[in-house]
């Protein structure tokens, strides 16, 4: 089972790398204007042939005149830690330590809790297996309503069900195993749409563009401190 998870992840990734287009806006505050407008000229491409008409070109002044407009200077670390970017800071912090503690105890720690509960290596692996079959369901389903919905809503809300659900979960009788893996099923699918939604969605969200890869990019390693 294992190997073939490090296969598909490494499938993954190789594609990523390969088919995943950058961001032209990066490319272009990198000085990679060619490669940035390449990937433009793709995607006005798609979408002419998906409209089915002309788009109107864009003048060299007004392109001009939008990249003075827009121009971005990359802020200090220090900046993160300024009073009016404190609170944001310490607030991405504190939910990238507790998707942690939701997902390294109730995921990565279930076959070690079953066991320690009574059941033999072979049932707990199966029964943590059917579980964690929430985490695709709960990221599927996420993708239908993120943008629907507002990002601090969804956080509460699933924070709420795993705080309802995780006692309840721990005290089923281990004389039951549907109702543990039916259980176990619905807080993997809270935990992972929290974590989708904090990690990916909304951390990057309350930093400025000049902050926004610094603000966000260290906190899901300096949750694991």
């Amino acid at each position: 089972m294992f190997v073939i998870c490090g296969i598909l992840g490494t499938a993954v990734v190789i594609a990523c790398f390969f088919f995943l287009e950058e961001s032209p806006r990066w490319l272009a505050m990198k000085g990679r204007t060619d490669e940035a407008n390449k990937i433009c000229c793709e995607f006005e491409a798609s979408a002419e042939k998906v409209t089915g008409s002309k788009l109107e070109p864009v003048t060299q002044e007004e392109i001009q005149r939008r990249v003075d407009e827009g121009e971005v200077k990359e802020l200090p670390w220090a900046f993160l830690f300024k009073k009016k970017m404190l609170a944001r800071t310490l607030t991405a912090m504190l939910l990238c330590f507790t998707m942690n503690v939701l997902v390294y105890t109730i995921i990565s720690w279930t076959p070690s809790i079953l066991k320690a509960n009574g059941f033999d290596v072979h049932l707990a692996t199966t029964m943590t297996v059917v579980m964690q079959l929430g985490i695709p369901v709960g990221v599927g389903a996420l993708t239908f309503y993120v943008e629907k919905v507002n990002r601090k809503t969804i956080l509460i809300v699933t924070y709420v069900l795993v705080a309802i659900l995780g006692p309840i979960w721990a005290m089923l009788p281990t004389d039951q195993p549907a109702l543990v893996m039916f259980f176990g099923f619905l807080i993997c699918v809270c935990t992972f749409t929290n974590s989708v939604t904090t990690s990916a969605i909304y951390l990057s969200e309350p930093f400025p563009t000049a902050c926004r890869i610094r603000g966000a990019g260290p906190y899901p390693r300096r949750r694991c401190c």
